[in-house]
């Protein structure tokens, strides 16, 4: 559950909650912030409130992490098949919007599976560097919302894009967006600056 009912702070904020048994959950204090810093003190704080707030009361906590991570605007430099065979977050073959990585091992190992010997260095670039270039439509959504949205609207984008269709947005999440799809998420009139996103779009 992405609950996004919380106070909106440092641009598009949300408590995320995954039930893994029936008295464990992880519970996940999320922004979408210009910033690179994190107060953990806050940040635990929040987790509590919350916690308390929906009656759960914390018997012990198992683990905590915190974490900061990049969003990508643009595909790094294309692979050379001089180098390593780099899979997952380091070789950049995970969703840009999303962060997940799963959907694109899949496509790696389905890959690998429809080969009876390990493919060459030149046809595993070949491959990951189209898998990189598939995700250019991601890459211009991230610049949108980062760079032609003000943090406080960011709110009302992911507003306008949970009303599209299930299939639309398993589809996305799945890397896997179709050209209807990218049509209806760019014309649904997200409160954005058109020239800021005019810019973004060159």
């Amino acid at each position: 559950l992405m609950d996004a009912t919380v106070a909106q702070i440092d641009g598009f904020h949300f408590i995320y909650v995954l039930p893994l048994d029936e008295y464990t959950l992880l519970v996940e204090d999320t922004r979408f912030s210009d910033q690179s810093h994190r107060n953990e003190v806050e940040d635990e704080g929040r987790i509590r409130d919350y916690c308390l707030k929906q009656g759960w009361r914390i018997d012990r906590v198992l683990r905590t992490e915190y974490g900061v991570l990049p969003i990508p605007f643009s595909a790094g430099a294309e692979r050379s098949s001089e180098g390593p065979r780099e899979l997952g977050m380091r070789g950049e073959l995970f969703h840009p919007s999303t962060g997940y990585s799963l959907p694109n091992a899949v496509q790696v190992a389905s890959w690998l599976g429809r080969s009876s010997v390990m493919p060459t260095s030149a046809e595993w670039c070949a491959f990951a560097n189209e898998l990189k270039r598939s995700h250019g439509f991601f890459r211009l959504l991230n610049r949108m919302l980062f760079q032609a949205c003000l943090p406080q609207n960011r709110i009302h984008v992911m507003e306008k894009f949970y009303q599209h269709s299930e299939g639309l947005i398993q589809r996305f999440y799945s890397g896997n967006s179709t050209w209807a799809d990218r049509f209806n998420i760019l014309v649904a009139r997200p409160p954005v600056s058109l020239w800021r996103a005019i810019r973004c779009l060159i």
